[in-house]
């Protein structure tokens, strides 16, 4: 109850007191302070979700960072908790607080151990924030970002960590276990059904290039189209220092690259990357105390959405993950476009057949 009405100094006092009338030593009160700062600071969450400041905050961006990517170097790279201390660092300077400020972080990662997160955010030292680890394959950071904004919106942190890092092996990404249950196994059987066994080819860039085969074939899409996707990412590239490659190609050296699977070429396809990036949000009450205004970014929409049924029947495009991800309930904006990441350029195509500006609007 003091937490909640008188904050956390108050809290501290009051428990100095009782410790003193108790007979408890200097050292013992200090080691008791310390834990009652932590218990305090969930008190004071908790409090934000039952008393009357519960109703959904505006979430902004208010720092972000990253570090370079490059190819996977194994030892004689920079390790995760590196790389996750240098994204973190700059993410702080971008936004111009102490990690202190930090009430939660949502790390992501596909490959490693599990609470690889915990190791990371130690980086910035022990502050017993809770950290929760996310596994969500190409959607993993947007899903951590996603989670550290419902933290936020609920008013359960004013500021909270969004962290995503990757720390890889070079070559074809295989399966993580062996001798498992692939979880795309029905999306594999799926499509061996349309367009025959699979066979040896990494199960990636197949099913991707399955795809776009399947897209070509009923929506008349030309190999040129999805060059023309990738030759807009390249040219990006130069422009973005943290990129791993930053050269622009002409559209024939994209379509006249090494052949992966019929229509993609090597250069439509993404890398293998090790690298870190980090994103810090924050409420309006926070952007306002620490008087970030001229750099906050308002999140206004985002939104998550999974396998439906209809994918099974229409491998293609995954139509009915992106129309409801557009249109998701816990989408507070009134656009209908929202950005989805597709790590092979024929998949990127799809997505955009799939999300359209308004009911009845074009690609």
């Amino acid at each position: 109850r003091l937490a909640t009405q008188h904050g956390d100094l108050t809290c501290l006092i009051a428990h100095a007191i009782i410790n003193e009338k108790s007979g408890r030593s200097l050292g013992e009160m200090k080691h008791f302070a310390s834990s009652t700062m932590l218990c305090c600071k969930s008190f004071r969450y908790m409090s934000r979700s039952i008393s009357g400041r519960a109703a959904p905050q505006r979430v902004f961006v208010v720092g972000v960072g990253m570090t370079k990517f490059q190819k996977p170097l194994g030892d004689a790279g920079p390790s995760y908790p590196e790389m996750s201390r240098e994204a973190i660092q700059n993410a702080l300077d971008d936004a111009g607080i102490t990690f202190d400020k930090v009430e939660a972080a949502n790390v992501g990662y596909v490959y490693g151990d599990s609470t690889k997160g915990q190791r990371a955010v130690y980086e910035m030292g022990h502050t017993g924030i809770p950290v929760v680890n996310c596994n969500n394959n190409c959607a993993t950071g947007s899903s951590a970002l996603h989670l550290s904004r419902a933290l936020v919106t609920a008013n359960m942190a004013q500021c909270a960590l969004a962290l995503g890092f990757e720390k890889m092996q070079k070559g074809a990404l295989g399966p993580g276990t062996e001798g498992d249950v692939n979880p795309i196994d029905k999306h594999v059987l799926n499509m061996e059904k349309m367009v025959g066994a699979r066979g040896d080819a990494p199960v990636a860039p197949w099913l991707f290039a399955q795809a776009g085969q399947l897209h070509m074939k009923q929506y008349g899409t030309t190999k040129e189209q999805f060059a023309k996707i990738a030759y807009k990412n390249h040219k990006h590239s130069t422009n973005n220092p943290y990129a791993q490659f930053q050269d622009e190609y002409t559209l024939d050296q994209i379509l006249n690259s090494k052949l992966i699977f019929e229509p993609l070429t090597k250069l439509q396809c993404s890398p293998t990357s090790d690298g870190a990036a980090a994103a810090l949000l924050a409420n309006e009450e926070f952007v306002k105390e620490h008087k970030l205004e001229d750099k906050a970014v308002e999140i206004i929409g985002m939104s998550l959405a999974t396998d439906v049924q209809d994918v099974f029947m229409d491998p293609i495009s995954k139509l009915s993950i992106s129309r409801s991800a557009c249109h998701c309930k816990t989408c507070s904006s009134n656009w209908k476009w929202n950005d989805q990441v597709g790590c092979i350029k024929g998949i990127q195509a799809s997505r955009y057949k799939a999300i359209r500006c308004s009911s009845g609007g074009g690609t």
